[in-house]
Formats: structure tokens, C-alpha cells, sequence
């Protein structure tokens, strides 16, 4: 079975202000007052020309992560945390990425880890409930693609 997740999470996110050059975002609540804003590939295209002209700098251990979204991540962490999670599965083999922002600044990771999910939770503030992990206590595994989470709103 295949898994996909690219997304912004946090509690800034709920009540987002516009954000000059960025279409309107399409936020997902979640439990304990946080918001998953999925990367999807419409949203990734037109922060592209927004970021460009940002200059925005990349993370190394996570290379592959657009500069859209870095700058997004960038820009909503002005009024708190934000961590960018993404996990990729399939056949139960894969990865799991994380990185957060406060105040503009990475203060946590960026991370290439088996639970790094998990640990940009806990840095959120995520207590695991009882026999579930931070992933499950928000229910992560609702939808296999990031589309999905979009679609089902």
C-alpha cells in the first residue's frame, strides 16, 4: 500500500491572513488546534514565481523540498510554529521528513528520519494519546495522498 504526505502544519494556520502573491489556502483542521495546509501541486506552481523572487534559502538535508514551500513556511511562521512533514511509502518501505519554523528562523531540524513525523509533532506541542503515537492522535493516516486531504474539505 502506497502513502503520500507533503504539508505545512501548525496552530498559525486556521486563521490565515492573505498572503500577497499566494492563491487562497485550503486548511485542514486538525485536533489540538492545528491546521495541515496539503502541498499540492497547484499550490506548489504558484508559490514558484512568489519564492524566486524571494531568494529563499535551501536546507541541505532536504534538498528536494521546493523553495515555495520553504518561503511559505517562512512566511507563516511570523505568528508561531510551523513544521513542513513529508512521508513517502509504499510496500511499507520509505521515509519520513521534517523541519520546523518559529519567528522565520528553522529552530528544529531539517530531519531524514523513521519518526521524524513524530518529532516535528512533539515539537508542535502533540502529546501522543494512548496507544497511538503523535502521527495517529491526529489522524495523519486519514487520507493516503495530500490531494485527497484537499478533496475531502
Amino acid at each position: 500500500m502506497a502513502y503520500s504526505l507533503e504539508a505545512l502544519i501548525g496552530p498559525t494556520l486556521g486563521p490565515l491572513a492573505a498572503i500577497n502573491g499566494v492563491p487562497p489556502l485550503t486548511v485542514v483542521a486538525l485536533p489540538h488546534d492545528l491546521g495541515l495546509l496539503p502541498l499540492v501541486p497547484d499550490l506548489l506552481k504558484a508559490l514558484g514565481p512568489v519564492a524566486e523572487a524571494a531568494e529563499v534559502e535551501r536546507l541541505e538535508t532536504l534538498p528536494y523540498v521546493k523553495p515555495g514551500v520553504l518561503w511559505l513556511a517562512q512566511k507563516l511562521s511570523a505568528g508561531g510554529k510551523v513544521a513542513y512533514v513529508e512521508a513517502e511509502f509504499f510496500g511499507g518501505v520509505g521515509e519520513q521528513a521534517g523541519a520546523g519554523w518559529e519567528n522565520g528562523q528553522v529552530v528544529f531540524g531539517p530531519l531524514n528520519a523513521q519518526d521524524a513525523i513524530n518529532q516535528a509533532l512533539r515539537w508542535l506541542g502533540v502529546a501522543a494519546e494512548a496507544e497511538h503515537d503523535e502521527f495517529d492522535t491526529l489522524g495523519l493516516g486519514r487520507h493516503r495522498f495530500t490531494e485527497r486531504w484537499v478533496r475531502a474539505e
